[in-house]
């Protein structure tokens, strides 16, 4: 008869996780949707080479695609189309409308831009 060989019994291997290294830039963490609608008055070479600058990998394609689905979204819930006004409630409706617009389009940094400007003048 083979004598049986004790089985020793092998300990788990426990991995560590590691840290990946990161190339965001310290500091808070920057929505790149929101990075692109904020710079809706530039041209969207000009959105990737300013969001390269800051370290983030924003193609064209990318640009493009947020700021149609942002086109879609006022186009569905009706931001652009403004309604036509008789009296003077509806009138100030329509131009709020054509407001909210107007910021959605220049984005809400420039918006305040302006309206800052208005207010001095």
């Amino acid at each position: 008869m083979a004598a049986k060989k004790s089985a020793k019994k092998k300990s788990p291997v426990v991995k560590t996780p590691v840290a990946k290294a990161s190339t965001k830039p310290a500091g808070a963490k920057v929505n790149k949707s929101a990075f692109i609608r904020e710079r809706a008055d530039k041209k969207p070479a000009e959105i990737v080479a300013e969001a390269k600058k800051l370290g983030l990998g924003i193609s064209l394609t990318f640009v493009y695609a947020i700021r149609g689905a942002a086109k879609k979204k006022a186009l569905k819930t009706g931001v652009g189309a403004a309604p036509a006004a008789t009296a003077s409630s509806g009138q100030l409706a329509s131009a709020e409308a054509q407001f909210r617009s107007l910021v959605i389009r220049v984005g809400t940094e420039r918006a305040t831009e302006i309206l800052r400007r208005l207010m001095a003048e």
